[in-house]
C-alpha cells in the first residue's frame, strides 16, 4: 500500500507519448544557426528603423510593438521598445482624452501599456458605455473592438469592476459574433476565447500568428520573413537543448529505474521555453529541465509509490542534505537521492564561476519546503485526517512543485538574476503566493474529472464542498473566482513601480502562463495526448520558407 492509500501505483508509462529516445539524436546544426542568424541579422534594420521613426503615429508605433510581441519577435527590440513606450506613456499622458480612439485602439494602447508596466486607468473604457452604466449597443457588433476589450481585461487589477464586466460582455458578444465574421477574424476571435493572449505561452502563440499575419494581404514582407527565420533559428536551439536533456535522462535510466513516475521528457521542456524561449536563456532551461524532472520523480514518489516509513526516511534524508543519509533508503531511493543530490553539485559546479553559489542554497532550502509539505499529506493520510480547507490549501500551494521550478529558472540567468532576487522569492512575495494558489486551484478543477489516480492534493473542491456545505459546481465556481483574483494580484505585481525587476517578474509570469494552457481543461502533463500538436510544432516542425 503506497502512502497516499492507493492500493498500487497507477502506470503512468501507459499514458507517455513521447520518449528520451525520441529526442536523443538531435544536436546542433551550427552551420543553419548561423544562417538563419546572419539572415535575422540583416532584417532587424528595417523593423528598428519602423520602431524609432520619429515621424510616426504613435498609435501605429503601439500597433507595431503589439505585432512584434504577437509574432515573437519582440525580444529583439526590448531597449527601443521600452524607449518608445515609455516617450507615448510620458510626452502624450492625455492620450486618451485628447483623441477620439474607437474602441479598438483604446483596447490596444491600454493592454500594451500595461503588458509594459505602465499604470494606465480602466476609466478610458467609461467613454464606450452608456448614462445606465452598461456598454453602449453600439459596440455590441464590433467585432475587431470586442476582441480587443476581450484581451485588455485580462490585465485588470482588483477592484477594477468595468474590466470585470468588459470581459463578461465582450466574450458573450464574441461567441455570437463568431460565425458572422470573415475566416481569418473568426479564427482569431476562436483562438482568443479558447486561450487569451496574456496568459498563452509566448512560443506557441507566435507559431500560430505568424500563420495568421500571413494571411493578411497588407503583411510587412521583411517582417514576416524575420518571423519565419528567427523562428526556426530558434527552433534549432531548442532542438539541441532538448536532444541534450534527453540524453541525460537516458544516460541515467530514469524511465527504467523510476517506472512509477511520469517522465515527460519534451512535456518538460515545454515548460522551459515557456519560462523563456529566447536564446540568451539557453543554459538555463536545460538546468530547469533537469530539475524539474527529478522533482516530477520526487512527487510521484510520495503521491503514487513509497511507503510511509520509506517517505518519513527519504523527508529526513532531504533535510540532512549529505550523501551519508544515504544508507538509511531502501535501493531505489539510494538511486534517486544521489541523483539529486548529484545534479545540485553538477550545477553549483556550472555557476560558482558566475560567483552565484548562493543560488544552490536557496534551491535546496525550496526542495526542503516542498518535502516537509509532501510529508504533511502523507501524514493527513495515513491518520486518516481531512485538515480545515485553510490548512490543506496553504501547504497544497507548496506540493505543486510550482516553486523550485520558479527558483531553479532564475540560477541560469546570470547577472540579471542576483542574490537579492532569490532573497525576495525565498520569502515568497505576492506574485509567487499568487502563482501558487493557481496552480494548485486548477489541480484541483480539472482533478474533479476522471483521472487515472486522484491524489490527496488534488482533493480541493471534496474538502471544500464538505467543510463549506456547497455543491462541486459551486465549489468550483468559488475556486474560479480565487483564480481570477491571483491573476490580478499578478497582474498589479508587474505594473511600475515594481518589488523585482522586470526580467525576474517575467519569468515566474511566464512559468505560470503555462499552467493556464496545460490544465485549462484536463491534467495534461499526467495525460500528455492532448499537447502532440504542441510538441511537434516548438521542437520537430520547422514554419516553411
Amino acid at each position: 500500500m503506497a502512502a497516499n492509500g492507493q492500493a498500487e501505483a497507477f502506470n503512468f508509462q501507459e499514458l507517455t507519448v513521447w520518449t528520451a529516445d525520441d529526442f536523443a539524436s538531435f544536436t546542433s546544426n551550427d552551420a543553419a544557426f548561423e544562417l538563419y542568424t546572419k539572415q535575422v541579422e540583416e532584417l532587424k534594420g528595417h523593423v528598428k528603423d519602423l520602431l524609432t521613426n520619429s515621424a510616426s503615429d504613435p498609435v501605429e508605433k503601439v500597433k507595431l510593438i503589439d505585432l512584434l510581441y504577437r509574432l515573437g519577435v519582440s525580444y529583439h527590440f526590448e531597449r527601443e521598445i521600452e524607449g518608445q513606450l515609455d516617450q507615448i506613456y510620458g510626452s502624450e499622458a492625455k492620450i486618451f482624452d485628447d483623441n477620439d480612439y474607437d474602441l479598438c485602439t483604446v483596447a490596444l494602447l491600454f493592454r500594451v501599456f500595461r503588458q509594459y508596466g505602465h499604470r494606465v486607468s480602466c476609466d478610458v473604457f467609461n467613454k464606450f458605455k452608456d448614462i445606465d452604466g452598461k456598454f453602449k449597443a453600439s459596440i455590441a457588433t464590433d467585432a475587431e473592438g470586442l476582441l480587443s476589450l476581450y484581451e485588455a481585461a485580462h490585465l485588470s487589477v482588483r477592484g477594477e469592476h468595468v474590466l470585470d464586466e468588459a470581459l463578461a460582455y465582450s466574450r458573450t458578444c464574441l461567441k455570437s459574433l463568431e460565425s458572422q465574421c470573415s475566416r481569418r477574424l473568426s479564427k482569431r476571435m476562436a483562438g482568443a476565447l479558447e486561450q487569451a493572449l496574456h496568459r498563452g505561452i509566448p512560443r506557441l502563440a507566435s507559431r500560430q500568428n505568424i500563420s495568421l499575419y500571413e494571411e493578411e494581404e497588407s503583411h510587412d514582407d521583411s517582417l514576416l520573413k524575420l518571423a519565419k527565420i528567427d523562428y526556426n533559428r530558434v527552433q534549432l536551439l531548442h532542438q539541441q537543448e532538448l536532444g541534450e536533456f534527453s540524453r541525460w535522462c537516458k544516460d541515467l535510466e530514469l524511465a527504467s529505474k523510476f517506472p512509477y513516475a511520469r517522465h515527460r521528457i519534451p512535456e518538460v521542456y515545454l515548460w522551459c521555453i515557456g519560462g523563456y524561449f529566447e536564446p540568451e536563456f539557453s543554459r538555463a532551461r536545460v538546468i530547469v529541465a533537469k530539475v524539474t524532472a527529478i522533482v516530477t520523480i520526487i512527487d510521484d514518489t510520495y503521491g503514487v509509490y513509497a511507503s510511509i516509513d520509506e517517505l518519513r526516511r527519504f523527508t529526513d534524508a532531504i533535510e540532512r542534505w549529505n550523501m551519508d543519509a544515504v544508507d538509511q533508503l531502501p535501493d531505489y531511493m539510494k538511486s534517486l537521492y544521489t541523483i539529486l543530490v548529484n545534479l545540485f553539485q553538477q550545477i553549483d559546479d556550472e555557476v560558482r564561476n558566475q560567483g552565484k553559489s548562493y543560488a544552490i542554497h536557496y534551491a535546496k532550502e525550496t526542495v526542503k519546503q516542498l518535502v516537509r509539505s509532501y510529508q504533511r499529506e502523507v501524514n493527513w493520510v495515513n491518520g486518516n485526517q481531512v485538515p480545515p480547507f485553510e490548512e490543506f490549501l496553504e501547504n497544497a500551494q507548496i506540493t505543486t512543485g510550482y516553486r523550485i521550478v520558479s527558483v531553479a529558472s532564475l540560477i541560469g540567468m546570470g547577472e540579471s538574476a542576483g542574490e537579492e532576487a532569490f532573497k525576495r522569492l525565498h520569502r515568497m512575495p505576492k506574485i509567487d503566493r499568487a502563482t501558487l494558489i493557481i496552480s494548485r486551484l486548477m489541480d484541483c478543477i480539472v482533478a474533479t474529472k476522471e483521472e487515472p489516480v486522484k491524489r490527496f492534493c488534488s482533493k480541493g473542491v471534496e474538502f471544500y464542498m464538505k467543510e463549506h456545505g456547497v455543491s462541486k459546481e459551486e465549489a468550483i465556481e468559488i475556486f474560479q473566482e480565487m483564480i481570477e483574483n491571483a491573476w490580478k494580484d499578478i497582474n498589479e505585481e508587474c505594473m511600475k513601480p515594481t518589488t523585482m525587476s522586470r526580467e525576474i517578474l517575467l519569468r515566474i509570469f511566464n512559468l505560470i502562463r503555462v499552467m493556464d494552457v496545460m490544465y485549462k481543461h484536463e491534467d495534461l502533463f499526467t495525460n500528455p495526448a492532448g499537447m502532440k500538436e504542441y510538441i511537434k510544432s516548438l521542437f520537430i516542425e520547422p514554419i516553411p520558407l
